[in-house]
């Protein structure tokens, strides 16, 4: 498609939008989700915790619910849900849909020519506590894919039309308002401070939960399950949302090292996912890049392995050990545009050599106390998260239901 037809066809979804807000009445109880741009697996995440939240809460039992997805077919289960109906992103039904809404959610946010009205309020609920810098805070010249001033004008509009920016702690609101350029003023009546909805489970699950999922992956009665979940390399783009995953760990080393006694869940980055031949590994290598739900691999994990990865401030909720391999640390530094925070704040070990790795993951699991450094890290980043964030959520935003109404 070419440069002009995509901007005529923004234009025209732009001009569309506008006279259903203008024309069309507004819903006070129609709620829109957005998870991830409406991807085949984007049923997940802060959307997907408020829309559950909102299903069984008496509160909210008149509300009506609008799913933003690509592809309607996949998500039909959807449709059998109380008072839930499917759009296909970008197509008349969305727009009438995001002009009627009178709550927006999004985890990565919604196309520009959504902008709304005064009376609606969009919420930017964001995808993953930032280790790295984000947004307009981002230190280098892009992100692989966008240039910096691609980055910067994306971020900058989106600041201008969101109601609500979720910070999921003190730590984070400096990160979240300088990622979309927020003025002081905006960011003291936008900046949402509440633990992350998704993070809810972390507290509550069960071990039938733990029984569930294993039986679901195959994984094997007794062995040790350990977590692989990198985050990607701004290095090697291939084209649209997908990078090359560089690898910078050695499946048959670690298997030779670890045993027969273990399992590893590989949990690449969605955009570099079908890089890793799995059949080379039966029995210990486990695909669960495109796995729907990584609540349900943290609580299967007896520790995880990371980096830089937001996933380690959402585990650290469990308390349980974890290994950070950095193999490319200076690089990633130098050229992932920059960290928020230093890595020695980070629990967990850090390992650079491949030599190393096998040897540190069983040293944890034999040895691993919730330490002082460890604890300290929850309650800087971790502090709001709880059994219940996803409703004190939808009290701040939506109020008690109807008696808000």
């Amino acid at each position: 498609m070419s440069i002009i037809t995509k901007l005529r066809n923004r234009v025209e979804k732009r001009i569309a939008y506008v006279l259903f807000r203008t024309f069309l009445l507004q819903d006070k109880k129609l709620v829109l989700f957005e998870s991830y741009n409406g991807e085949d697996n984007s049923y997940s995440c802060n959307p997907k915790a408020l829309y559950e939240r909102m299903q069984i809460a008496p509160e909210y039992e008149e509300y009506r619910f609008v799913w933003s997805v690509q592809n309607p077919q996949k998500f039909a289960f959807l449709k059998e849900k109380p008072r839930t109906s499917v759009v296909k992103k970008g197509s008349y039904g969305y727009l009438k849909a995001c002009a009627r809404a009178s709550f927006l959610f999004t985890n990565t946010g919604l196309p520009s020519y959504i902008w709304p009205g005064r009376r609606q309020k969009l919420v930017y609920l964001w995808h993953g506590k930032p280790l790295k810098c984000i947004g307009c805070g981002i230190k280098g010249a892009g992100d692989g894919k966008r240039s910096k001033a691609k980055i910067d004008r994306d971020y900058k509009s989106s600041g201008r039309r969101l109601s609500f920016l979720l910070s999921p702690a003190p730590a984070f609101s400096d990160v979240m308002g300088d990622a979309y350029a927020l003025s002081d003023k905006k960011r003291q009546r936008a900046l949402l401070l509440c633990g992350y909805p998704r993070n809810d489970f972390l507290f509550c699950y069960t071990k039938e939960d733990v029984a569930r999922v294993k039986a679901k992956l195959s994984i094997p009665e007794g062995k040790k399950v350990i977590l692989y979940a990198p985050t990607w390399r701004p290095y090697h783009w291939l084209g649209g949302n997908h990078f090359k995953h560089t690898g910078g760990l050695d499946y048959g080393l670690l298997q030779k090292e670890l045993g027969e006694g273990f399992v590893l869940l590989n949990r690449l980055h969605h955009m570099e996912g079908g890089s890793v031949c799995y059949d080379d590994y039966p029995g210990f290598l486990y695909d669960v890049t495109n796995y729907p739900e990584v609540n349900d691999l943290y609580i299967i994990s007896d520790l995880m392995i990371s980096d830089y990865s937001g996933t380690i401030f959402d585990y650290a909720n469990l308390r349980r050990p974890m290994v950070l391999y950095m193999y490319d640390r200076e690089q990633y530094i130098e050229h992932a545009n920059g960290l928020n925070f230093p890595l020695e704040t980070l629990p967990g070990r850090i390992v650079e050599r491949q030599e190393e790795l096998a040897g540190a993951v069983l040293e944890e699991l034999e040895s691993f106390t919730y330490d002082g450094k460890y604890r300290k890290f929850n309650e800087t980043f971790n502090c709001l998260e709880g059994p219940d964030s996803a409703g004190k959520l939808l009290l701040a935003v939506i109020g008690e239901g109807d008696k808000k109404s």
